[in-house]
């Protein structure tokens, strides 16, 4: 090595090297990894006065940017939502979509899969315990595999994303058969058809259950427009096969189960069909006109040693705890409000010999499936910040000098603030047009007084709980989920305690003061739970790359 000059001449010297290798060092850090790479060590700065290749960094930084080729360019910090925000709100609602076409066209044709106000209270128990089941079963088991599914598919590892669905539906459809077993044991011989009508139930969940599982692959790629297809393709077949039902004189119970069973296989086929295309179906591709015969590709990976499936499972628990217990929340004060209606009416619609736990509530249902509504125009607000968050993580991120990590925790103090204002700004303007048109909402659905009642009440519920789904979707981003299932499980304790005081001291639609208590419990808990690691720089940094 050429000896160099002593003092600020060393150090201009080997600014101008640095700024050759590498212009945009951001630090002293990756000045001192530059001049290691060139042959600067420790025993050679020592020669020119210097205690070690770090303290040359610090004297070498300053006089990079003179040398610099081209100027760094100056970072723009991303603190509002980019262009397109009107598309991604949009995007975020048909991430919901088969959920609300079902609901509005059940109160719309006495085709919901809660269960429908033109049926009999027996029927329509069954009918909701089914779809109440089959979300709660499958909801964490679809949760941890779209997680898995979408990281193999950004490493383009198509054979362990299969290994992840393959695995996913076999345990998933075991569950359904444990839990359908399970409870026709239950209802039929420890306590015969105190919950409703067995066989309707188990038809129910496990359709229900079934396409929750297959469509696991459109949730991780989130395609909106297949989710959309989907949705119309089940609605075309529930009402085409009703009206041909109605046509043919079939007693309007029967159609109404026939068409909804026909509806659902529908949308089963519909997901399988794309489970196919979107992790199965392997597509040729040819070289285009501007490749050279000889141009050679990435070979994806085609024979893989899959990871064991338990170690897999160990990792998702607090997926699968979190998606389960997400459902089990949502319908808890539902279940209460049946439970009491069944212990008031006691056993006139049934035998004498037959014990009635749960009767449907119609009145309540409507009240709080119509104010359920108000958070699918939250989902599109919140999607429109959550969908950018990575993006804008990674862009500051490779700005950001390791040496300053109190800069990335500001901004996304910053950036989640933005996003809550603007959550709550859209959260209180839904509430206040429902409060406001509350009464023609509940009269177009074919509710009662009690329906408005409940209605009035479950906005401000939602309202929270929209606060709460907010920081539950920002906090899934940093993999801080074990936290959200505590609090969910807590909710539901407080959701059921509360509820049936106030539904036992009161009347059943009291049981909607459940709900309420318990959502604002998860509004403010989830705040102060997304405060205790915003401020972590460090934990941020590592989980955002």
């Amino acid at each position: 090595m050429m000896p160099w000059p002593r003092g600020t001449a060393l150090a201009d010297v080997l600014a101008r090297t640095v700024a050759e290798v590498e212009p945009s060092v951001k630090d002293y850090l990756e000045v001192a990894v530059v001049l290691e790479i060139v042959g600067v060590t420790d025993d050679v700065v020592r020669l020119y006065g210097y205690d070690d290749v770090f303290a040359l960094a610090r004297a070498v930084e300053p006089l990079v940017e003179m040398y610099r080729t081209e100027p760094l360019p100056v970072p723009v910090l991303p603190m509002t939502p980019p262009r397109g925000s009107a598309i991604l709100f949009f995007a975020g609602m048909f991430y919901n979509l088969w959920w609300v076409i079902m609901l509005v066209a059940l109160f719309l044709g006495g085709q919901s899969l809660w269960a429908s106000v033109r049926l009999p209270p027996a029927i329509a128990t069954s009918i909701g315990l089914g779809v109440i089941f089959g979300l709660v079963t499958t909801g964490g088991i679809q949760q941890f595999a779209a997680w898995k599914m979408t990281y193999y598919l950004l490493q383009d590892n198509k054979p362990l994303a299969r290994f992840v669905v393959g695995k996913s539906l076999f345990w998933g459809v075991v569950a359904l058969l444990a839990v359908a077993s399970g409870y026709t044991v239950l209802n039929e011989w420890l306590l015969p058809q105190a919950l409703g009508i067995t066989a309707l139930t188990v038809v129910y969940f496990l359709l229900i259950g079934l396409f929750r599982l297959l469509v696991v692959p459109v949730y991780a790629m989130k395609r909106y427009l297949t989710l959309f297809a989907g949705a119309l393709v089940a609605l075309g077949f529930m009402f085409g096969s009703l009206w041909f039902l109605d046509f043919a004189g079939l007693p309007r119970t029967d159609a109404t189960i026939v068409s909804q069973t026909v509806g659902l296989l529908g949308l089963i086929a519909v997901s399988a069909f794309f489970l196919y295309v979107y992790v199965y179906r392997e597509r040729s591709r040819t070289n285009g006109p501007d490749e050279p015969p000889f141009y050679s590709r990435p070979e994806k990976p085609r024979r893989v040693q899959p990871p064991r499936f338990a170690v897999l499972f160990h990792d998702g628990l607090p997926l699968i705890a979190y998606g389960s217990l997400f459902f089990a929340y949502l319908f808890a004060d539902r279940l209460v409000a049946w439970w009491v209606a069944a212990s008031n009416t006691g056993q006139a619609a049934v035998a004498a010999a037959d014990t009635v736990l749960l009767t449907y509530n119609t009145s309540y249902q409507i009240g709080v499936d119509m104010a359920l509504l108000m958070l699918i125009p939250l989902t599109g607000v919140k999607f429109v910040y959550i969908y950018r968050l990575s993006d804008s993580m990674r862009r500051v991120l490779r700005w950001l000098p390791v040496t300053k990590p109190g800069v990335f925790g500001r901004w996304l103090a910053t950036f989640y603030s933005r996003m809550m204002v603007s959550v709550w700004i859209a959260g209180l303007l839904f509430t206040g047009v429902g409060l406001l048109l509350s009464k023609e909402i509940i009269q177009f659905a074919g509710g009662d007084a009690t329906s408005l009642a409940v209605f009035r009440l479950a906005l401000i519920g939602v309202f929270f709980f929209s606060i709460f789904l907010a920081n539950a979707v920002f906090s899934l981003a940093f993999r801080r989920t074990w936290g959200l299932a505590i609090l969910l499980f807590a909710g539901i304790v407080a959701n059921v305690f509360l509820a049936v005081n106030y539904a036992t001291s009161a009347n059943p639609s009291r049981a909607v003061l459940g709900f309420v208590l318990s959502a604002i419990y998860l509004g403010l808990a989830s705040i102060l739970y997304v405060y205790t690691y915003t401020g972590r720089a460090d934990y941020a940094h590592y989980t955002a790359m």
